[in-house]
């Protein structure tokens, strides 16, 4: 497992997030998850689950992994 991966993807959902102005529990609510782990890089999340964030979010995978390379 790569940990450094896996905090950055948390950081890029925690800027997506930030952008959207949406709070940590109206994800846990809206989407039955612990953001704030998955955000601080405690959780290695699968596919799936980063696929529904997106998808929550309103961005396709590739235009969050293009953000994450910047």
């Amino acid at each position: 497992m790569d940990q450094a991966f896996i905090e950055r993807v948390g950081k890029q959902l925690k800027e997506v997030r930030l952008r959207e102005k949406i709070s940590q529990y109206r994800i846990d609510l809206d989407l039955n998850t612990t953001i704030s782990r998955i955000e601080n890089g405690k959780t290695n999340i699968s596919i799936a689950t980063l696929y529904r964030l997106c998808d929550y979010y309103d961005i396709p995978l590739s235009e969050f992994f293009k953000e994450m390379s910047e």
